[in-house]
């Protein structure tokens, strides 16, 4: 455009210098070339270009507005895309899904000050784990032990990790699986599968700002799909990650603990595909296991060095929970 212009305006100059010049001349010369030649004759190629020239610029300026007006009409359509919401609204859609896990499971209480019989190393990955960027996943595997879960060392490493994550004002959420007694034994896997997947989803919602801008769909509706079955893993976790990608933090904190008890053939798949979801948490999400025993889904889906094994839990040693 301001090439045209500029040569529009080059043509006006070259027009109004040649009729300067024809008038400059003398009036006996000018009255002698008028009995030969006609005036507009004489500059009508001047202002054929100046036509031109003009026409160009409206053109350009035609196209200008088109493209102008494509514009705001793809930022109004893209405005009434994205719209407000809240965290209230977001809890009340979803508050059903609080029927389907217990929120004890959520946070078990732990002795701070209570030592561990845990080797320095333990401690020393989970801290390189916490600060690092290089493994955002960490499954710190023992053996099987016959104790109560208050007395099992990993879980109480857990609930220890939890509190002082809480205590450092970082984003956290965790659960710590179980097997109901109070469910039918061939369902007891799946439904342990779909309470700690909805549990994350509620403790997201619980880290989002008051109000902010929201282009996925957080409705009732959506939520609803989620109704406490297997196949229903899959949407809650595709729900997981739209809210992760709208919590105002650069790190989210993730501890699971007794993921083994859901080491079932039958949810494996599910299970899978739950664990490839956090591992592609857009870069915001440091996921640590804590397991007693096997747990074949995290052997297939957590590399060699993401995993720290213990054999045995060796009598005097007292190791103190890590830093954050």
């Amino acid at each position: 455009m301001i090439e045209a212009i500029s040569k529009f305006y080059s043509h006006i100059f070259l027009y109004l210098e040649s009729v300067m010049d024809w008038i400059m001349k003398k009036r006996r010369t000018r009255l002698i070339a008028s009995f030969n030649e006609n005036l507009m004759d004489r500059f009508e190629n001047d202002i054929k270009r100046i036509s031109s020239s003009a026409d160009t610029i409206r053109n350009l300026a035609q196209q200008s507005s088109r493209a102008e007006v494509r514009y705001h009409r793809k930022e109004t359509e893209s405005a009434y895309l994205t719209e407000f919401t809240t965290s209230d609204k977001i809890a009340l859609n979803s508050r059903h899904l609080e029927d389907f896990f217990s929120r004890d499971r959520v946070r078990l209480h732990a002795n701070d000050s209570s030592p561990m019989p845990l080797e320095p190393e333990v401690i020393s990955r989970i801290t390189d784990w916490s600060r690092g960027q290089d493994v955002p996943m960490l499954r710190i595997d023992g053996p099987v032990v016959d104790c109560e879960e208050e007395r099992n060392p990993l879980t109480i490493l857990a609930a220890q990790l939890i509190g002082l994550t809480a205590r450092s004002h970082l984003h956290v959420i965790s659960y710590f699986c179980e097997l109901s007694r109070s469910v039918k034994a061939a369902e007891r896997e799946m439904r342990a599968t779909v309470a700690l997947v909805y549990s994350l989803v509620r403790q997201l919602i619980e880290l989002l700002p008051p109000e902010f801008e929201a282009s996925a769909d957080f409705s009732e509706g959506r939520f609803r799909q989620l109704d406490g079955t297997l196949d229903s893993c899959g949407k809650a976790m595709r729900v997981f990650r739209d809210l992760l990608d709208v919590v105002p933090a650069a790190t989210v904190y993730c501890v699971i603990d007794g993921l083994q008890l859901m080491d079932d053939r039958r949810i494996e798949q599910p299970l899978r595909a739950f664990l490839q979801e956090l591992r592609g948490g857009n870069g915001k999400l440091k996921v640590l296991f804590t397991t007693s025993g096997r747990s074949a889904c995290l052997s297939k889906e957590l590399e060699v060095d993401e995993t720290l094994v213990i054999d045995t839990f060796r009598k005097g040693v007292a190791t103190h929970a890590p830093s954050i």
